[in-house]
């Protein structure tokens, strides 16, 4: 199950802060050719951020994948960080992390293969031409050899 988690402190530290690190995760961070981030989880960011008192102004620093974006956090070159991230007990050692907000389970879509039918599981088609007559015309694959039976 993967969890979007729109904040996350290093050890704990609760700060006010105004450098975020972000991962691209679309739709909750989406990072425009230009530099400016946006998504689900920067529209909650300003908007509990304009829920302060105090205005507070926030730089976003971007990392290109989720390791990067971990080490940023981590190692304290952001505050904060902001990404679809999975919460997972290695990760809840080190970080703290705000309520999940979106939960999602992986679901897998393959074309269906077509079923046997049991006859044609069980019985040879030299089975199927020896049938009396009002089967003979009939075959796994639904049409006979046989020339005379073909004219019917």
């Amino acid at each position: 199950m993967s969890h979007a988690c729109p904040v996350c402190f290093p050890g704990g530290r609760r700060v006010r802060s105004r450098g975020g690190g972000v991962k691209p995760a679309e739709p909750f961070v989406i990072v425009a050719d230009d530099g400016s981030v946006s998504g689900f989880s920067i529209d909650l960011l300003e908007h509990i951020l304009a829920q302060l008192e105090e205005p507070v102004s926030v730089s976003y620093h971007i990392d290109p994948d989720i390791p990067a974006h971990l080490a940023s956090i981590r190692e304290e070159r952001v505050d904060f960080g902001i990404a679809a991230t999975t919460i997972t007990s290695e990760r809840l050692g080190s970080l703290e992390f705000s309520h999940p907000f979106y939960l999602a389970d992986l679901g897998i879509i393959a074309e269906k293969e077509p079923t046997p039918d049991l006859l044609s599981q069980n019985f040879s088609q030299k089975f199927y031409q020896k049938l009396p007559f009002g089967w003979g015309g009939v075959t796994p694959s639904g049409v006979t050899e046989d020339p005379a039976l073909q004219k019917m």
